[in-house]
């Protein structure tokens, strides 16, 4: 009886039966589709904020400034201008305690003073790459004299046979005869070379020479060797009629220095020792990028990141393990030497797992934790500019801190050198977005509830009616509220799911437009997803099953 009663019900008024069926539907699909965005939106906006963070430095360095100045005439009797540069000198560097209130500036979560070692690696040689010194010999067969050229005639290129690598970064052959690329002779003003036309004139050939040179390797345009005359008078003389072991004597101590120098180089990584490679500007600035792995983190004291060309050259993989002997020596650039009496000593191996690699980059820098620093640094040691960061991990704070950093950097006459990863810039439209998909779902749950609300007074309101006319012929309050209700159950089991169904599909589809969108203006890092929460989807029908119910 109540089924035949519920579907006469359905059929009798079919108009307001469809335009309450369509009231649900819309109320369902307002509700699942806004409250599902929404909560996707504030999802995914935490999780692109997560990933701005700030990097910041002072910087006490004046740049020299170069001075055009007249005109000279050099030693071949031609014009050539030239500049002269004045240097100024660099400002203070701050104090430890002007530091430490630099490190102390609010939002700062922590500071990095990073040093630099050299590192031999058990059994992995350095990744050359560009120009790298060679000594060697050669017997001397001239010169060819390019004072006849319009752009090099204040160069010469000399000539050698049967030339024998000494010691050399490089790996390739040179082969046994070589013209060396052009080499600025010493009678011109800038060359500051002890090698004049006279020098070269005098030298006899087949005279055998020790010569130090750089070579660029195989894809040069010409030879890729050239003369290292900067390194003064030492760098080309006449061993003829020398012993087999002349590079052990007195006079050709420097020379020897040179050998052992690349040798030394040749199997010598920069390590990096830091406390948290987040507060590396280059990293933060993804200048360099994490290939795989993991950055080094606080808590680590004894692994490293190295980088994916060391490798990919050395045939290892991300949680394999190195053995690095530590320099004694600290240094600010790079870790290899010139001089033989530069090399510094090492220490006992250290095995190092592989936690993660960067890409880009210099393929020979390794980082390891500041634990495993052994040198004690002086307290006069002055930190460069680069080597000292503080890091802002929280988006919300990297405002206040660069408003603070700004004045305190103003204060010492100092330059502040800041990375936000764009942060400033997009904060604005961070917050307006999330305002506004809240205000949206706000609007369409309003109006899912008054729609909800407009069928159950079209299906049940007005049928006041028909449930007084059942109680006069003695029909219970219970079967009477059932009669009128069954109608209106059915109708909401019906149109629910399939509003419900398109709010999702459309929640879905919207969500991944937008999340291109967020990922186009996002930093490096962030994946989107546009997965809907199913504990939200299970809320949304939950709280239209109970609203329905009450009503």
């Amino acid at each position: 009886m109540r089924k035949s009663l519920a579907l006469k019900t359905i059929l009798r008024s079919p108009l307001i039966t469809l335009l309450t069926f369509l009231l649900i539907a819309a109320a369902s699909f307002a509700l699942f589709s806004r409250v599902t965005d929404y909560v996707v939106n504030i999802r995914e906006t935490e999780n692109a904020r997560s990933l701005y963070h700030a990097v910041a430095s002072l910087d006490n360095e004046v740049p020299d400034i170069s001075v055009e100045t007249k005109a000279v005439q050099s030693a071949d009797g031609n014009m050539n201008g030239y500049c002269t540069v004045y240097e100024m000198e660099d400002k203070s560097w701050p104090t430890k305690e002007e530091l430490q209130e630099f490190s102390s500036l609010p939002g700062v979560t922590l500071a990095d003073t990073r040093y630099m070692t050299a590192g031999l690696v058990r059994d992995y040689k350095r990744i050359l790459g560009g120009t790298g010194d060679i000594l060697l010999e050669g017997t001397f067969n001239g010169y060819i004299d390019d004072r006849d050229k319009s752009v090099y005639e204040d160069h010469v290129r000399l000539i050698f046979d049967d030339v024998k690598v000494i010691a050399g970064e490089s790996e390739f052959d040179i082969g046994t005869s070589i013209i060396t690329e052009d080499v600025p002779l010493g009678d011109m003003y800038y060359a500051k070379s002890p090698f004049t036309h006279a020098f070269y004139d005098g030298l006899e050939k087949g005279s055998r020479c020790l010569m130090m040179a750089r070579d660029s390797g195989p894809g040069s345009a010409g030879s890729g060797i050239y003369f290292a005359y900067d390194k003064g008078k030492e760098a080309l003389c006449v061993i003829d009629g020398l012993a087999e072991n002349y590079l052990e004597t007195e006079p050709f101590v420097r020379q020897k220095g040179w050998a052992d120098a690349i040798s030394h180089n040749n199997n010598v990584h920069d390590v990096v020792y830091t406390s948290d490679m987040r507060a590396i500007p280059e990293f933060n600035e993804q200048r360099l990028k994490l290939a795989e792995g993991r950055f080094l983190a606080a808590q680590d004291t004894d692994v490293c990141v190295v980088s994916e060309d060391f490798l990919r050259e050395h045939g290892l993989s991300v949680g394999d393990s190195i053995s690095v002997r530590l320099g004694d020596r600290l240094c600010h650039e790079n870790a290899f030497v010139f001089e033989g009496e530069d090399v510094p000593e090492f220490g006992d191996f250290v095995n190092l797992p592989i936690v993660g690699a960067y890409s880009s980059g210099s393929p020979n820098t390794i980082y390891v934790p500041s634990s495993l620093l052994q040198v004690k640094v002086p307290d006069d040691y002055e930190t460069k500019p680069d080597e000292f960061s503080v890091f802002v991990e929280k988006a919300g704070d990297i405002e206040a801190f660069y408003e603070a950093a700004g004045q305190f950097a103003e204060r010492l006459d100092l330059k502040l050198v800041f990375s936000d990863r764009g942060w400033l810039d997009v904060k604005d439209s961070f917050g307006m977005g999330a305002l506004a998909s809240l205000f949206t779902a706000v609007l369409y749950i309003v109006g899912a509830v008054l729609a909800l609300f407009l069928a159950v007074y079209l299906y049940i309101g007005r049928n006041r009616k028909p449930y007084a006319i059942m109680r006069m012929l003695g029909v219970s309050g219970r079967e009477a509220g059932i009669s009128v209700l069954l109608p209106f159950a059915a109708l909401a089991v019906l149109a629910a799911p399939v509003g419900g169904v398109a709010g999702l599909f459309y929640a879905q589809e919207a969500a991944k437009k937008a999340l291109l969108r967020m990922a186009g203006n996002a930093p490096a890092g962030y994946v989107p997803n546009a997965e809907l929460p199913i504990n939200i989807v299970l809320l949304c029908l939950f709280s239209e099953v109970l609203f329905v119910s009450v009503a």
